[in-house]
């Protein structure tokens, strides 16, 4: 499977794979398939669950970074070939909205940060934006209530299981496997290192 076909490649790590399904097949084959994101993937580290996934640009001209851009239950977070990792809490998020039909702009702080979506297909943008949304209402739904995990994370991450065994992306021992996991697993995510200020990656 390659660039030229519709069925993208499929990651080895299953809530990626997820989310790359759920791409149009140009966009999951640009970020699969292109070698600057295939390099930049695997810093995605395995306390984020990632709940969508696109190709994005940060910065412009001798600054401009690449990488994917992830969307987990309690950050955004972008992994850039050139400058790393940087996160932005999702309950510290004020806003997002789409600007020129391929910019995020993100409300953050006291200034915006902007992302360039490399996406073409209007399918990955929707998907994209609807995660990002409803993932920031839950977070800061979570963050009311200290100490309570943002509700229907298991449920979420076994509907994404399953629709992975459905597809054959995996084998029903493995559902079964990652079921047994997600349902002996309790309390939040592990925070991740190394943490680049978006607005200043340097």
């Amino acid at each position: 499977m390659g660039l030229f076909s519709r069925t993208p490649p499929v990651p080895d790590r299953a809530d990626l794979a997820a989310a790359v399904l759920r791409l149009d097949p140009k966009d999951a084959s640009n970020l699969t398939t292109n070698k600057i994101y295939r390099r930049c993937l695997p810093s995605i580290p395995d306390s984020e669950t990632i709940l969508a996934v696109v190709a994005a640009h940060i910065g412009d001209g001798p600054s401009e970074d690449l990488g994917p851009l992830v969307v987990s239950p309690e950050n955004l977070l972008f992994f850039g070939d050139r400058h790393g990792q940087h996160k932005i809490p999702l309950e510290l998020i004020d806003n997002v909205g789409m600007t020129d039909g391929e910019t995020l702009v993100v409300d953050y702080g006291n200034e915006p940060v902007a992302y360039r979506l490399a996406m073409t297909g209007p399918e990955s943008q929707v998907f994209f934006a609807e995660q990002l949304r409803a993932a920031i209402d839950q977070a800061k739904e979570a963050a009311k209530t200290p100490g309570v995990v943002a509700p229907a994370s298991e449920a979420d991450e076994l509907d994404k299981f399953a629709r992975l065994r459905d597809l054959g992306a995996i084998t029903n021992e493995e559902f079964e496997a990652k079921m047994a996991q997600v349902l002996s697993s309790r309390g939040g995510l592990a925070p991740s290192g190394g943490d680049l200020d978006p607005k200043n990656p340097e």
